[in-house]
């Protein structure tokens, strides 16, 4: 059993703490190149409402940033989706949609 790594090494090597997630090693950069888009003011953004509105599931800035990126690996504009269908209501969120929207 010696040389089964325990969670929390697991974690140290993986540099994550959250296992599984569809983003695990990546950046937004890497994301963007998955969907052949740019790297753009608008994915960026739609980052910063990401860790907004995943901070209703952790109080971890580093697991709402994991949550973040493994929905945008899905999707690159999961959180416009979101506030559009009325899903999401956190009011941080929304003032970056907002900024973002007001911007174009």
């Amino acid at each position: 059993m010696k040389n089964i790594l325990n969670f929390k090494e697991l974690l140290e090597k993986r540099n994550e703490e959250i296992l599984g997630g569809k983003a695990d090693n990546l950046d937004l950069k890497n994301i963007a190149d998955i969907h052949g888009i740019d790297l753009s003011d608008d994915l960026k953004l739609e980052f910063e409402i990401g860790k907004e509105v995943e901070k209703e599931h952790t109080k971890s800035p580093s697991q709402a940033i994991e949550i973040a990126l493994d929905h945008l690996r899905e999707d690159p504009k999961y959180y416009t989706k979101l506030i559009k269908s009325g899903i999401v209501d956190e009011p941080e969120a929304i003032a970056i949609y907002n900024k973002k929207i007001s911007s174009n």
